[in-house]
Formats: structure tokens, C-alpha cells, sequence
């Protein structure tokens, strides 16, 4: 179950990579100031690294994309299905092999960022680089259970429309759903000693318990499906 799961999602991850390496490319060709860099860390790069996790989390059970507008029935869900394997066990191998994906892909793609934009080190301190990423993880499983909850009501065009856009309307439209942009403080405030870290911790709790309803809603809703 595992490597099948591994065969569904290693070309989508293959296409985010080629993504993720085309805007970098883009991005560090532009010697941007630290100012331009903390915009871009606020902004820009989580909602790449969320629509990356939305498309990691394919189509769900139903494996690839089906034929026809509204149908998620495909025929290799209904060999799946067939298998001795609890249903629940196949959501949560199948989103686990996607999780892994997207924030594998995710610190990767940091990693690229950190060695070819030295102005970073100049926006973030090491200590503030990994809570940084640990917000930023929490977004990327939010967006990606959100993906995967999609799928179990809809095919997979509408599943990833729907999830990119309630992930565009949220980050894009809400500024306050940016909790980690505190760690990023304007030249104005770089002198105040304290973060909010309540900003922080009521972001990243209301990741988790977002991400872990829409799971547990996810196994339910393909415990009692009838395909």
C-alpha cells in the first residue's frame, strides 16, 4: 500500500519540484533587498509550498482522474477497494505518503532559498528560521487535509480548484491568517524584545485542529461511501 501510494504521488512531486525550481530560479536571479525577502516570506512562499501540498494530495482513494465532470468513480479505486485493507488505512497511508511529500519538497526548497539568497540570514536568525518553518509546516498540512478532504466529494479538477482557492481567499484576503508574519518585524519595530508567541501558538493550534477534524472527517466520509 505504501508504494503504491509512493507510484500515485512521485510524478506530481516531480512536477511541484520542476515548479518550485522554475520560481526560484525566477526569484533569486532578482537581487532583492531584506525588505523585498520578508515580503516574499510572509506571503509568496508559503502559499507556493501550500498549493504544492494541495496537488501532492492527489485525488485520494480514487487514485487518478476520472473521465467525466462529477465522477470520482475510477476503475483501479474499485481494485483498491477489493483489498483486504481497511478503508480507513488506505486514507491515512495514502495522505501519509502525500505529507511526507509536501514537506520533503517544502524544506527542500528552503534549503535552495537559504544557499542562493544571502539576504535572508539578514530578515531571520537561525532560531527564528525553524519556527518559521514549523508555522509553516502546520499551513502546508491545513491546506493539504483540506485538499484531501475535497477529494472524497469531489473529482480531482474540482477537488484542487476548491482547495486552491479557499487557500487563496484565506492567505490572500486575510491578512491576520498570516500568524507568522510576526516573526518578520517592519525596520520600524526590529527593536521591540518580545514576539507575540500567543500569535504564534493560537496559529498553530488552530493548524492542528483544523488539520486533524478534516482527517478524521475524511475517514468517515469514505468509511460509509457507497461506491
Amino acid at each position: 500500500m505504501w508504494y503504491k501510494s509512493w507510484v500515485e504521488v512521485r510524478w506530481r512531486l516531480v512536477l511541484m519540484a520542476l515548479l518550485n525550481t522554475f520560481i526560484a530560479a525566477l526569484l533569486l536571479d532578482d537581487t532583492a533587498p531584506a525588505a523585498v525577502w520578508r515580503n516574499r516570506l510572509i506571503g509568496n512562499l508559503p502559499i507556493i509550498f501550500a498549493m504544492n501540498a494541495i496537488v501532492l494530495a492527489g485525488s485520494g482513494i480514487a487514485s487518478q482522474l476520472s473521465q467525466r465532470p462529477g465522477q470520482i468513480v475510477h476503475p483501479s479505486m474499485m481494485f483498491l477497494l477489493s483489498l483486504p485493507i481497511s478503508r480507513k488505512r488506505i486514507v491515512l497511508v495514502r495522505q501519509a505518503v502525500g505529507v511526507i511529500a509536501a514537506i520533503g519538497l517544502m524544506l527542500a526548497t528552503s534549503v535552495v532559498y537559504l544557499i542562493g539568497a544571502p539576504e535572508l540570514r539578514d530578515v531571520l536568525t537561525i532560531g527564528k528560521g525553524a519556527v518559521f518553518l514549523g508555522c509553516i509546516t502546520c499551513v502546508v498540512l491545513t491546506a493539504y487535509a483540506a485538499s484531501a478532504l475535497l477529494s472524497t466529494v469531489l473529482d480531482q479538477l474540482w477537488q484542487t480548484y476548491g482547495a486552491m482557492g479557499l487557500v487563496a481567499i484565506v492567505l490572500g484576503g486575510f491578512p491576520k491568517a498570516r500568524f507568522w508574519s510576526v516573526l518578520l518585524p517592519t525596520s520600524a519595530s526590529t527593536n521591540s524584545a518580545l514576539t507575540p508567541w500567543a500569535t504564534i501558538a493560537t496559529g498553530v493550534l488552530a493548524c492542528v485542529v483544523l488539520t486533524m477534524a478534516m482527517l478524521l472527517l475524511s475517514v468517515r466520509i469514505v468509511q460509509r461511501k457507497q461506491f
